[in-house]
């Protein structure tokens, strides 16, 4: 009998599924700057290409990503754009600490 592979441990694990985009995600972004100066930015075009293929590789593994339509979900959508936008003005801005 042969032992699963690393990557069947990984796609049979509900955790591991959800956490590899995020860790290598996040050893990715500890690179960036680390190979010259203008490695902040060809890293970052790295890390969110590799970003966007794991979700894309994870999404059907993971149940709770499926879309649904909901009123529920649009009107809280709308409260907080509202609350967002219609707080803004009484928050401190940058530029007011001068």
């Amino acid at each position: 009998m042969s032992q699963p592979s690393l990557y069947q441990k990984l796609v049979n694990s509900p955790m591991g599924v959800r956490m590899a985009p995020f860790i290598l995600f996040l050893i990715l972004t500890s690179g960036q700057g680390q190979f010259g100066d203008s490695s902040a930015f060809w890293l970052y075009l790295i890390k969110s290409v590799v970003g966007i293929g794991l979700i894309a590789w994870m999404w059907p593994r993971v149940k709770e990503m499926r879309w649904h339509f909901s009123w529920e979900a649009i009107a809280v959508g709308i409260l907080v754009y509202v609350l967002w936008v219609g707080l803004d003005p009484y928050f401190p801005h940058l530029s007011d600490f001068g």
